[in-house]
């Protein structure tokens, strides 16, 4: 089942706005018909959030001059569930239907984990001198790290050639791409850097952190758990 903020119903949704143009009829009292035309407002936008299919609503309205208006106000209305009530003290300034509102929650804790997973990322490229560990990195660097190239750094701990073969083809790396003098260790940059996997991770990935000598080292007992992976 997918997520709340990945159904059609919020995916295809449409903002649509309109702009309503009345006079109110003045009054003795300066200030009067301004009061008059808010509520008409208020009415209008508590009746577009009863209509059939609207999710949301929000209205800014004001005094205008050839339907521009000058100084624009936050409309609070009768119908409003969500939003501030700084404007108005107890009265509040949005609609949000609650299936909406459990989508824009949905969304925002996507949002929130992709975020961590990337920063995550990012931080153990960095570890690893990997080139493309730079957030705002426009194009992908060529690059045989253990996150570029999991698979290579893999074959070189589980079928490496000999120390002395010209073939460069699953030599041991370490963890940066760098050819070692032997399976799992490390270069001189990056002697106590571990490998990590995330979710999401191509399974190369998760299979040279449980083959991680550095990580094994350090977990006896996942030596132990994992000696069918070697």
């Amino acid at each position: 089942m997918s997520a709340a903020h990945e159904r059609v119903e919020f995916r295809h949704a449409v903002e649509f706005t309109v702009s309503i143009t009345f006079v109110v009829e003045g009054a003795v009292r300066s200030g009067t018909a301004e009061r008059r035309a808010m509520r008409v407002a208020e009415r209008l936008a508590s009746s577009a959030a009863r209509a059939a299919g609207v999710v949301e609503v929000s209205a800014r309205a004001g005094v205008s001059h050839d339907g521009k208006v000058v100084w624009p106000r936050v409309v609070c209305f009768d119908a409003a569930n969500s939003g501030h009530d700084t404007v108005e003290r107890g009265r509040l300034s949005r609609y949000v239907d609650p299936e909406r509102e459990r989508a824009y929650g949905s969304l925002a804790a996507a949002n929130a984990a992709f975020r961590a997973t990337r920063n995550a990322d990012l931080a153990r490229r960095r570890a690893a001198g990997c080139a493309n560990r730079y957030e705002y990195q426009l194009e992908q660097r060529f690059c045989e790290c253990v996150y570029c190239a999991p698979a290579t750094y893999v074959a070189g701990l589980t079928h490496p050639y000999p120390q002395r073969s010209p073939h460069p083809i699953n030599a041991p790396s370490c963890v940066c791409g760098i050819t070692v003098g032997w399976a799992g260790a490390r270069c001189s940059s990056h002697r106590d850097v571990q490998v990590v996997a995330l979710e999401g991770d191509v399974p190369a990935v998760a299979q040279a952190a449980r083959m991680d000598p550095l990580r094994l080292a350090c977990q006896p007992d996942a030596g132990a758990a994992d000696g069918g992976a070697r």
